[in-house]
């Protein structure tokens, strides 16, 4: 099975942050409803004031996420209110899962 994580990360001014994370929430909830979508993180950063970090994992490739997640009609309704609050270009990144070095504990 192909397991692909995809880190995303996002600035916005700190003082837009509570709105920023609302949009962020949103949004997160109707992909993390989609059947391919097997876990959703959000992230703050502690050393960087409105940095945002979304951590997601898809049991498919990288050109179903591209060419079919992303145009999921929710994320046209989201992107165009979540732009103007960036003040950085997002940072993407692609990576494959190493399944023998995965570990979680229900906190």
């Amino acid at each position: 099975m192909v397991l692909i994580s995809v880190h995303v990360t996002l600035t916005c001014a700190p003082e837009n942050l509570t709105e920023f994370l609302d949009l962020i929430k949103q949004l997160g909830e109707k992909a993390a409803a989609e059947p391919h979508c097997l876990s959703l993180e959000v992230f703050t950063s502690q050393d960087t004031p409105g940095e945002v970090t979304l951590v997601e994992t898809y049991n498919k490739d990288r050109k179903y996420l591209e060419e079919e997640q992303l145009a999921k009609p929710y994320f046209a309704e989201y992107f165009p209110k979540m732009g103007p609050l960036l003040v950085k270009e997002k940072q993407v990144g692609y990576y494959d899962v190493v399944p023998a070095f995965r570990w979680a504990n229900q906190a």
